[in-house]
């Protein structure tokens, strides 16, 4: 992957602009590295499930996780496999909107699962579309709450010609932070996290853009 082309805006005064980025490349494969935040909920146990449920006997309980915004090329149906790993009982599930990990009041869920790919890995079996921005949202499975550090992948088998599609994730910082919007074009005004509240006052701000499947890669300042 290559890291995005950015480029930064000049706007007058009380005036609008847009920030833009474009990244290229396509994948197969996603791969992450869970560290201590963020955290939220993980799912109920299940095969391939539709059903949005963060509620099960006992819990709930928070797990730390990665979320990896992603689009796919064609639509058809994309199978989802965590590699097997004995250090860790993984899960998983995919999203697409303004979906709160965690939460079902939110977003589109999609479709979760826990135990179906090899040993004790999760499988998703699911159909999506082309020109969709969703979220893969990898977690591990417990009886309590509490993290796991290291790292994970997922394999990924398209239908016919489909691959998996970068998305362009905007940060406040060259490395590390949670992203604070994604897309081509990005307004970071007003944006919860952007530290810029206005354009009334003069100064240079600037953002940096990132691949969302090569989170490790770099960022793109853009000012």
């Amino acid at each position: 992957f290559s890291l995005p082309t950015a480029e930064g805006v000049s706007i007058c005064q009380g005036g609008s602009g847009n920030l833009s980025a474009a990244v290229l490349g396509s994948s197969l494969t996603i791969q992450g590295t869970w560290a201590s935040t963020p955290v939220a909920a993980r799912p109920d146990t299940g095969t391939n499930s539709a059903t949005c449920d963060f509620t099960y006997s006992g819990g709930p309980y928070s797990r730390n996780y990665v979320a990896t915004p992603f689009r796919v090329s064609v639509t058809g149906s994309y199978t989802f496999t965590m590699t097997q790993n004995n250090s860790y009982d993984g899960m998983g599930y995919i999203v697409s909107g303004n979906f709160v990990p965690g939460s079902c009041a939110s977003g589109t869920f999609i479709r979760r699962d826990d135990d179906d790919g090899p040993d004790d890995e999760p499988r998703i079996i699911t159909n999506l579309t082309a020109g969709v921005t969703y979220t893969l949202i990898s977690t591990t499975y417990a009886t309590s709450s509490g993290v796991y550090l290291g790292s994970f992948e997922w394999n990924i088998i398209p239908p016919p010609g489909g691959q998996l599609l970068p998305v362009v994730e905007w940060y406040v910082a060259s490395t590390g932070g949670t992203s604070i919007g994604q897309g081509t074009s990005f307004n970071p005004v007003g944006i919860a996290g952007s530290g810029l509240t206005n354009t009334t006052t003069a100064g240079i701000t600037t953002f940096y853009a990132g691949n969302s499947l090569n989170q490790g890669c770099g960022r793109t300042a853009a000012s």
